[in-house]
């Protein structure tokens, strides 16, 4: 911006006043779950209080259940890092299971309340071992997955399994300790598909959910196009 300033001799001499432009706040990327956006999907004032106002951080409080999850992926996991073919056994799967177990035990009523969840998570991975190919070298174990979808906004989530095919595509799994729904959301599985479509080069075209006390499997195809809808 120039302005005139007038001088003793009748001259006008002319000086500048530097106009800075107000500087944006930047604003942090928008990161997203697929809890979170179930969650939204579900109830958003829930969606506020959990994501937004963290009241979950202050009021939840240790769940029986959550603890079982939390040792049997632990241990699923170790399980499939056995080396070679020959160790993994349904005594390795239990093993690994009571070394998971001692990590910590909490949410529990008491110690029969404790024993009745260690004997689900027992009879669970045990299934598994009899149940399931455990020959396979999956591509990836319970790893954290981030990506940017649109430009401020990154996905974000663990997939508990990944597995190569023969025909090079990849399949998602997701296991589950809890009862089998009467409707299946495929939702969860898809957005960990669309991160993952943004890491690997291979083409994801399987999703299944794992109910582990059953021992059901759940499978869908990803038909071509469907990851542009889901983003």
């Amino acid at each position: 911006m120039t302005e005139e300033q007038p001088t003793g001799s009748g001259e006008v001499k002319f000086f500048t006043i530097p106009v800075y432009r107000r500087r944006q706040a930047e604003v942090a990327p928008l990161r997203l779950s697929p809890t979170a956006v179930s969650t939204f999907r579900q109830c958003r004032q829930l969606y506020k209080f959990l994501y937004i106002d963290k009241l979950g951080d202050k009021y939840s409080k240790p769940r029986p259940y959550y603890t079982m999850a939390n040792h049997v992926h632990a241990t699923l996991k170790d399980f499939f890092s056995l080396w070679p073919l020959e160790r993994r056994t349904p005594e390795a799967m239990e093993d690994l299971l009571r070394q998971n177990w001692r990590r910590y035990q909490i949410g529990f009523r008491d110690k029969r309340d404790e024993r009745r969840w260690a004997d689900k998570a027992l009879a669970q991975v045990r299934a598994f071992v009899l149940n399931h190919d455990v020959s396979r070298q999956p591509l990836m174990l319970e790893e954290p997955v981030e990506a940017q979808i649109t430009p401020g906004l990154v996905l974000r989530g663990r997939i508990d399994r990944v597995d190569r095919e023969a025909d090079g595509s990849l399949h998602i799994i997701d296991y589950k300790t809890g009862n089998v729904p009467p409707e299946v959301d495929w939702m969860q599985l898809e957005l960990h598909a669309l991160a993952l479509s943004r890491r690997l080069p291979w083409p994801v075209r399987r999703l299944s959910y794992l109910y582990l006390g059953p021992s059901v499997m759940q499978n869908v195809e990803l038909p071509s196009g469907r990851l542009d809808e889901v983003r």
